[in-house]
């Protein structure tokens, strides 16, 4: 039944793309996004079934990504390759029933639906797949209008599935960087915390653990802001300085901030002093964040005392 069938008009069609458009925008996946479309399409044209390809031009394959179900993907023989193939070539929409699948497909005419819509998943002038409704009951069951609304729906398909890509490349990426800080910087003696745009901890390595007397796993992810707050900043002498050096960094993340703060002891820390310097991560995948070091200076720093306490016991000599 097409939505230009009586009691199926404008206000019909315009309900579905606005459950699409909010179906492309609030899916956690790609795989629940293509369930609600296609349960989307169905309320108005019954009996429609939908398979969406995608196509890597690095690999120069096609794959099949809905129906993800292996019994409902058998179900579709070969014919969806050869009209993907077709449809991503041409780069136009396509309305074609039987006969004309048949003589594009080379496939038997009792294999194929009744009727199909075909259009290209494109984002700008990137053809990243395509997308096909098809009745295998009713040879009328689609009009122009559908086929209208199917490049609509397939336009907000392919902006979800660039936004998901995208969203995947940057994870790869984060990942990658983060086993190369582990693998290179995550033993180092300095106490290092990176930071993302959102001040979120993102990395950690193992001797902020034993300065902090903090395990990692239970800080990363975490709100930065929240956690000198309501725990960081008691473990130093001046916990209300340290609060407001470090949050003002955040506040104006364009500077380098170098100060030394004395850690008390307590549960899992020693005391010791460190020197904190920070600055603004400039570029890369965490870029508007910070990297925070910090420096063990105990040693130096008990020898400043050692010589301030000498020089004081000589001028009382002198003196």
């Amino acid at each position: 039944m097409s939505l230009e069938e009586p009691g199926r008009g404008d206000g019909k069609r315009q309900s579905l793309l606005f459950k699409v458009t909010d179906a492309a925008s609030r899916a956690k996946n790609l795989d629940e996004l293509f369930r609600s479309v296609h349960e989307y399409l169905n309320e108005p044209m019954r009996n429609t079934s939908i398979c969406i390809i995608l196509y890597d031009d690095k690999k120069e394959s096609l794959n099949l990504v809905y129906p993800a179900n292996v019994k409902e993907k058998s179900s579709l023989s070969l014919w969806w390759r050869t009209l993907a193939s077709y449809l991503i070539k041409d780069g136009k929409t396509l309305i074609a029933t039987t006969e004309l699948i048949s003589r594009l497909t080379h496939e038997k005419a009792e294999t194929l639906p009744a009727v199909l819509l075909g259009t290209p998943l494109r984002v700008k002038d990137k053809v990243m797949g395509a997308m096909c409704l098809f009745n295998y009951h009713d040879a009328s069951a689609y009009s122009d209008k559908d086929l209208e609304m199917l490049k609509f729906v397939a336009d907000q398909i392919a902006i979800a599935i660039e936004r998901k890509q995208m969203e995947d490349a940057l994870r790869e990426s984060k990942e990658k960087y983060l086993s190369l800080m582990n693998d290179a910087i995550g033993s180092l003696s300095s106490g290092i915390i990176i930071l993302d745009d959102h001040f979120r901890v993102v990395w950690v390595n193992h001797a902020i653990e034993e300065f902090f007397g903090i395990e990692r796993d239970a800080i990363i992810g975490m709100d930065k802001r929240r956690l000198i707050k309501e725990k960081i900043k008691y473990i130093f002498e001046e916990p209300e300085k340290f609060e407001r050096v470090v949050l003002s960094t955040y506040d104006n993340n364009t500077y380098i901030e170098q100060f030394e703060c004395h850690v008390l002891p307590g549960v899992n820390r020693g005391e010791r002093f460190l020197e904190h310097w920070s600055t603004p991560i400039r570029t890369g995948v965490f870029a508007g964040g910070r990297i925070e070091h910090y420096h063990d200076i105990t040693a130096r720093k008990r020898i400043e005392q050692r010589l301030a306490a000498q020089e004081k016991n000589l001028s009382l000599v002198f003196d």
